[in-house]
């Protein structure tokens, strides 16, 4: 086992995880219901941290070419679960095709992108 295997296993680990969770929730709608004391509904969490892993890893190491709409994480509301399931899905192949190029001496080096770009 490597690191970057290990890395890329936690990660799936957790997207399979967060895949599960939205299906756990009994309709579309019930996905991007806001709760009294939480910022942003479940659809938005996925979406966000979908985009951030297809971004940060598939994109900027990985070169795969993603182009990230962070705003529109944020801002999109009533995309169906299947939709939410097919972004984590993306991203959990973006971790997975990028650690599998890269060894443990790149997982060392600093992050390629400028501390601005990391927000």
């Amino acid at each position: 086992m490597t690191l970057s295997s290990d890395v890329a296993r936690l990660l799936t680990r957790e997207l399979d995880a967060f895949v599960r969770e939205v299906d756990l929730f009994p309709d579309d709608a019930s996905l991007w219901k806001v709760v009294p004391g939480i910022t942003n509904p479940a659809g938005t969490l996925a979406l966000h941290i979908a985009g951030n892993l297809q971004h940060f890893v598939g994109a900027v190491l990985g070169g795969s070419g993603y182009v990230r709409d962070r705003e529109r994480e944020f801002a999109v509301r009533g995309v169906s679960r299947d939709e939410v399931v097919a972004e984590l899905r993306a991203a959990g192949r973006a971790v997975t095709t990028t650690l599998a190029r890269l060894d443990d001496a790149a997982l060392g080096e600093p992050y390629p992108a400028a501390p601005n770009a990391l927000a």
